[in-house]
């Protein structure tokens, strides 16, 4: 089982001027079960998101991680909840 996971960056923010202030390893809810499918997701979100995200100066990096079992459980029971 595969997932997408982001670093999401915001540039120029007021709070932190002089550097990004970046959020890491944010896991998109899709979980895929081959990393070629991954990464057919990962380029679709790039290619959804690119616009918007540079509209806003915001700068994101997509990857694809391997997922374990008890991960995906802990993800379906948080969103149950």
């Amino acid at each position: 089982m595969w997932t997408v996971v982001a670093t999401i960056c915001f540039m120029g923010m007021a709070l932190s001027p002089e550097k990004p202030l970046c959020f890491q390893q944010a896991r998109t809810p899709i979980i895929v079960e081959s990393e070629s499918a991954c990464i057919l997701v990962r380029d679709q979100l790039v290619k959804d998101l690119n616009t918007d995200l540079n509209a806003r100066n915001i700068n994101m990096s997509l990857y694809c991680a391997k997922v374990k079992q008890t991960a995906i459980e802990t993800s379906y029971e948080q969103i149950k909840s």
